[in-house]
């Protein structure tokens, strides 16, 4: 769990030119207020007035990160800074207003006080120029760096990215965006809105888009800079719904065309999408299907997975191809040991097919940018089996979850066995593969939210592998068989009940610190998701080969430690009632940023400087002494750290009233304005009118005074309380310590001796405890061995012998030899079976 150190830093408050770069001007909001309401009024006479005016509903992500660098969507504008300069620039404002403070020279070159302030506030960021038609809701950055990916409700942009250096330049001026349109003919107004763009992990050159819209269609675009053709039309196009109900790959799986009409079907009922993802990031720790796999969330509910799903050039990981040759190893000996079904054998040799194409390539070897980095590996996707097979509906959701709607999903890949991979050779760290020896969980974990706030959690004990549609239609119906399930080990709720808008639309996002640890940003702020309390556990249970006592560990399991959650940004004080559009947070760390967690709200940038995690394993055993101990407790118990005070916008933004005189006054009344009031239906009309602007604004002005008003009654009350604690506090540390008044005579002496004493005898148990406890723990490891002593072994064999001769084994011995010996319990048996009379004699 990660601790708070600091909110919102001064570099990004107001009056800073950080807090500049997300806040929108007053010019551009006029501007761009005066040409949406032409833009509203020639879409209400077109066809497409209807699609493109109604309220958004959807993920927004405005705020995309190349390193430190930054983009951020202001007024439908791209603007681009670095944290760091930021950071810098506020360091060299404050340096320029300490000089003024000490009689030092506060003027620039330019002659006019806080000039070179102003001048750093305009440098602060640059714009990408570019016109876009529609307001941008998604901005993405490519793994190369070399794309940024524009994404309104309907249409999708791709802009060429500058170097750092040339966006670093001391200039001011805007920069001239190079974009393309990414499928003018197909994600146009006319055609289903993006569901979800992603850059494939396995993308040759990290350049390949992957696009879904609602209605299920996916395709893949390889972008080349030089290939304008690239950006026009998809390698790849496959339209779910069809794949759902497919039988072979020689049906037609490709959306259906713009003019072509749209019959109704049932089996299009439940398939509109809602978000999707990969199943890994392509590293090198992850397993070989995991970045190769779709997963698909439907908005009512259903999740799919498509796997393989690659475009004509794709570059694998380190340990891809191995495992993918282990796999295909494993698959060819289930052919020939084990008795599989029609549907399995021939699952089986597709897979072997598939990889043994993939084995028999020679690769095409890129050279590496920068020089230092490792070389690229390009491959081509094997051509047979051609079509992958829509893997779904995975079976996750209670009989309560009915009515849910799903707003975003995200998938941690699998863990790889290193022993699978090595073959029992011991790991090395040069071996150019980029293994580890402890990554994490050995199965996948399928993360789902709800639009109402809801986080659920799966596993996926099975996995995901590659399946393809048969090459021809079957002659015979086979069974259905069994839809995939995810196991459910935790439902979380993030937002309560009643705090649900109706655009509500929460969305994840990563950390860079751990892989099992996720943010959740929605209208009430922002929350931190760490799994790693029970991943550990679930990886040694898994691990683990004995079946003794499986239930009772699994019960363990299941009552330990779960989720770790907290809200690191809180939103509901800052809104005022009213729900607004929220930006998902983006998560970094930087050597100088530290561990940075960033998101808008209305303009206004809210971040939080976080402590990284400190997560030991549970299951080792330290040497423990009173030093250790004394350094892990804090001298001083720090409270909670609460966020700043972020005046609003109402506050400090420029009156309305100035730009309604000179827009909406006619020029023959504008004269009257400066002379006397003279009662008339147009004097009267006129402040009518700048009554409606100047009371909306002394509104919005006194709500934001009383809060302020409401926040200061509650500082001095809090104040006062925490001066009566210290009072407090301050009194038991004289009584304890014998510091109190004089008056009192000797009992204070004899009270600190008491308490001296008290102390001292404390302090010699806990060295005692310790003491033995190490003891303990030695003992424990000397004794613990893997193998036992000849003596012991002897001593084994010994006690064994004398069981079996005076106990009854449980193999049937009546054809034993006659000559042997009897043995104690077989005499004991005969003298049982004697008749009555015999044992009576024998008694006697």
């Amino acid at each position: 769990m990660p601790r708070i150190i600091s909110y919102t830093p001064s570099w990004l408050s107001r009056s800073s030119p950080g807090f500049e770069l997300f806040n929108p001007s007053t010019s551009t909001l006029s501007s761009s207020y005066r040409s949406g309401q032409k833009q509203s009024q020639t879409q209400t006479q077109s066809g497409a007035a209807k699609t493109s005016g109604a309220e958004y509903t959807g993920p927004t992500r405005i705020i995309a990160r190349r390193d430190t660098e930054i983009f951020v969507v202001v007024d439908n504008q791209i603007r681009w800074s670095d944290l760091c300069m930021l950071k810098d620039d506020w360091t060299e404002q404050r340096q320029q207003r300490t000089q003024g403070e000490n009689g030092e020279s506060k003027y620039s070159s330019e002659g006019t006080p806080d000039a070179g302030i102003e001048n750093s506030t305009q440098q602060s960021y640059r714009i990408l120029e570019a016109k876009f038609s529609e307001p941008i809701r998604q901005l993405s950055v490519s793994p190369s760096g070399d794309y940024l990916a524009i994404i309104t409700s309907h249409t999708i942009y791709v802009g060429l990215l500058p170097n750092s250096s040339k966006l670093g330049q001391e200039d001011s001026r805007p920069i001239k965006l190079r974009k393309h349109q990414i499928g003018p003919t197909t994600h146009v107004l006319s055609h289903s809105p993006i569901a979800s763009v992603l850059w494939h992990p396995c993308g040759a050159g990290g350049n390949c888009l992957l696009t879904i819209t609602e209605d299920g269609v996916v395709r893949l675009w390889e972008l080349h800079p030089e290939d304008r053709w690239s950006y026009d039309s998809s390698t790849l196009a496959i339209d779910l719904k069809k794949l759902a109900l497919g039988v072979s790959e020689k049906e037609d799986f490709s959306p259906d065309k713009l003019n072509r009409n749209r019959s109704y079907s049932m089996d299009n009922i439940g398939m509109e999408v809602a978000s999707a993802c990969f199943g890994g990031t392509g590293s090198s720790e992850e397993s070989p299907w995991g970045a190769m796999t779709l997963w698909i969330a439907m908005k009512e509910g259903d999740v799919y997975a498509l796997c393989p799903l690659l475009p004509n050039k794709w570059q694998p990981a380190s340990t891809t191809l191995p495992l993918l040759s282990a796999i295909a190893i494993s698959k060819r000996c289930s052919m020939e040991e084990e008795p599989l079904s029609p549907e399995e054998l021939q699952q089986c040799k597709d897979v072997y097919q598939w990889i043994s194409e993939l084995d028999d390539q020679e690769p095409r070897v890129l050279p590496a940018t920068p020089h230092f980095a490792p070389s690229k590996e390009i491959y081509n996707r094997p051509l047979q089996p051609h079509i992958p097979k829509l893997q779904g509906p995975f079976r996750l959701l209670g009989e309560g979850d009915v009515d849910l709607e799903i707003s975003d999903i995200h998938v941690i890949g699998a863990q790889i066995d290193n022993d699978e991979l090595m073959y029992g050779e011991e790991l090395d760290s040069d071996s150019g593969l980029g293994l580890e020896e402890d990554v994490g969980l050995s199965v996948s974990i399928v993360c789902i939210l709800a639009r109402a706030g809801r986080l659920y959690l799966y596993v996926d004990f099975t996995g995901v592998e590659g399946q393809w549609l048969p090459r021809r239609e079957p002659n015979h119906i086979s069974p259905p068989l069994d839809d995939p399930c995810l196991t459910p080990v935790e439902i979380l709720d993030s937002l309560p009940s009643d705090s649900v808008s109706e655009n509500e639309w929460p969305t994840f996002s990563t950390d860079p610190q751990s892989r099992y640890a996720i943010f959740v940003t929605h209208s009430q702020g922002v929350l931190f998701f760490s799994l790693e309390p029970w991943v550990r556990n679930l990886e040694l249970e898994l691990q683990n080969t004995a079946n003794a006592s499986t239930a009772f560990r699994i019960n363990v399991l299941a009552n330990g430690s779960g989720t770790l959650r907290e809200r690191i940004i809180d939103f509901r004080q800052e809104q005022g009632g009213q729900a607004s559009a929220t930006t998902a947070a983006v998560c970094l760390q930087d050597s100088d940023l530290g561990y940075f967690l960033l998101t808008m709200l209305g303009g206004i940038p809210h971040a939080a400087e976080l402590d990284k995690p400190n997560i030991s394993s549970p299951n080792e055993l330290e040497m423990t002494t009173t030093a250790i101990l004394e350094q892990n407790v804090d001298i001083l118990a720090h409270g909670p750290t609460r966020s700043p005070y972020v005046p609003p916008a109402s506050l400090w933004a420029r009156s309305m009233l100035p730009e309604f005189l000179d827009n909406s006054v006619q020029n023959r009344h504008k004269k009257a304005l400066k002379e006397e009031i003279r009662l008339s239906s147009a004097t009267l009309d006129l402040i009518t009118q700048a009554h409606r602007v100047v009371s909306e604004e002394t509104h919005t002005l006194s709500v934001a005074a009383a809060d302020l008003f409401r926040r200061c009654e509650r500082l001095q009350v809090e104040l006062h309380e925490q001066i009566a604690r210290v009072r407090e506090v301050a009194d038991r540390i004289d009584h304890v310590t014998g510091r109190e008044s004089d008056a009192r005579g000797d009992d204070n002496l004899r009270n600190q001796e008491a308490v001296e004493r008290r102390i001292e005898d404390a302090n010699a148990r806990q060295e005692k405890l310790l003491t033995r406890f190490n003891e303990v723990k030695a003992n424990f490891t000397r004794y613990r061995r893997t193998e036992l002593s000849e003596k012991e072994r002897a001593y084994i064999s010994d006690v064994h012998a004398y069981e079996s001769s005076i106990m009854e084994p449980e193999q049937d011995t009546s054809e034993k030899d006659d000559k042997h010996a009897l043995e104690l319990w077989q005499r004991l048996k005969q003298v049982c079976l004697k008749p009555p009379k015999t044992v009576g004699l024998a008694n006697v």
